[in-house]
């Protein structure tokens, strides 16, 4: 029984520092990007920007996915 407490808190844990990197490589990274030339550069910094987003999000979700998969594998399996 506490080893699986343990384990759950190592997931929680895990999702945790997962949020605090998201949020960096977001807000550090990705947001200051400069605005490229022109009306259309604008356009295409924005786009660029929430793909960039999107896929950091995407992949913590997947990550957190398959974590709790192997955890869960385990304790069926």
């Amino acid at each position: 029984m506490l080893r699986n407490v343990i384990q759950l808190m190592g997931i929680l844990t895990l999702a945790f520092f997962l949020v605090i990197l998201g949020s960096v490589l977001i807000f550090v990274v990705i947001v200051p990007l400069p605005n490229l030339p022109g009306r259309l550069g604008i356009i295409l910094t924005g786009i660029s920007k929430a793909v960039l987003s999107t896929l950091v999000v995407v992949g913590w979700v997947y990550l957190l996915k398959t974590v709790t998969g192997i955890y869960l594998r385990k304790k069926i399996g």
